[in-house]
């Protein structure tokens, strides 16, 4: 689970199972009766409160740990339940956040006529906590409000209330692929791939809503490859090659 729970953001757990198949398991969400209630053993303590993949917390949880519970399936068969223990309590959330109203106008998945696409730079943890982000770029910005934990819970429910069909992230760490987008879009309907940039340790993602689109197949292409190489870029190759400095940042 992650180690961030907050009121009224959705908790989207990593799962990973063999011989087994999400959409047939058996999901269960249980809170604590009272604040610590869980040491005392019993299991009186806890109170269910969602049988779906993802829990939303609201502001009667908070100051309260929650546990999940999976039993995977297949077809027929199930397996024996495993238990997940959230490391800490759930905590207030920000409040109004500026996309909810944004969220108004996406309330609805789209036709099969038409796409729906969000594009995004999420900004890579490796740029948050530097000296230059917490004292030139983002001097306005609460610590921990920068913290990739805190930001995760609030990117995801960002990107969740679009009901996108194509979702393009920029910036997006490695880890923060596979340990926490990946597992709540997929429970959010989306598969996903990611190209790690050349000498960085972040990327581009790139997810898509299955049930509208299947991936056929994968290309990465380097800009600076591109440019350079392919004669159908050489028009912009001889505008970028007008600012060299832009075009030294392009290439290296």
């Amino acid at each position: 689970l992650p180690s961030s729970l907050m009121a009224g953001f959705p908790v989207c757990p990593k799962l990973e199972m063999e011989f087994g198949d999400l959409n047939e398991s058996k999901f269960r969400w249980f809170k604590e009766t009272s604040p610590s209630a869980h040491m005392s053993g019993d299991q009186d303590c806890w109170k269910e409160v969602g049988q779906d993949r993802v829990f939303t917390p609201s502001n009667q949880d908070i100051g309260l740990k929650v546990m999940f519970k999976c039993t995977p399936g297949n077809g027929s068969r199930f397996g024996e339940p495993k238990e997940l223990l959230s490391s800490g309590v759930v905590e207030a959330g920000p409040g109004t956040c500026t996309f909810d109203n944004r969220h108004m106008y996406t309330q609805k998945l789209t036709d099969e006529s038409s796409l729906r696409v969000v594009s995004y730079n999420i900004l890579a943890d490796i740029y948050a906590q530097t000296d230059l982000s917490k004292t030139v770029l983002y001097p306005y910005c609460a610590p921990y409000a920068l913290e990739m934990d805190y930001r995760q819970n609030l990117i995801k429910k960002e990107l969740s209330g679009y009901n996108a069909d194509i979702i393009c992230l920029q910036e997006v760490d490695k880890g923060v692929f596979v340990d926490s987008l990946s597992p709540a879009l997929d429970a959010f309907g989306f598969d996903g791939v990611f190209r790690i940039k050349e000498r960085q340790h972040e990327g581009l993602a790139t997810y898509f809503r299955r049930s509208k689109l299947k991936l056929l197949e994968q290309y990465d292409v380097m800009l600076s490859e591109a440019l350079t190489t392919d004669p159908l870029h050489r028009e912009l190759l001889e505008k970028v090659s007008t600012n060299p400095s832009l075009k030294e940042k392009i290439e290296n």
